[in-house]
């Protein structure tokens, strides 16, 4: 009998999700010995029945509706003398 993978957790959306957490409390988490994801002492994260937690959206990175674009005409640099080769 060959070796095969166990399936992957396959998450839904009906899943909970864990909370996203500070870089300091992960610490805490792995210096305890709780699991990194949710934080619960009874197992470990690859046993997390919850889904992985979302990093927070911030309101710099939301991109915000698109407003339409006024056309703007290129500033030019005005000429001190007309051109002699219209003359011509």
């Amino acid at each position: 009998m060959e070796w095969e993978p166990a399936p992957a957790k396959v998450f839904t959306g009906s899943t909970r999700r864990a909370k996203w957490v500070s870089q300091e409390e992960l610490d805490n988490r792995r210096q305890t010995k709780r699991c990194f994801r949710c934080g619960a002492s009874n197992h470990q994260v690859r046993e997390c029945p919850y889904a992985p937690a979302r990093r927070p959206v911030t309101t710099d990175s939301v991109r915000k509706e698109a407003a339409p674009r006024k056309e703007v005409q290129p500033e030019l640099e005005e000429d001190a003398e007309p051109s002699s080769e219209s003359e011509n």
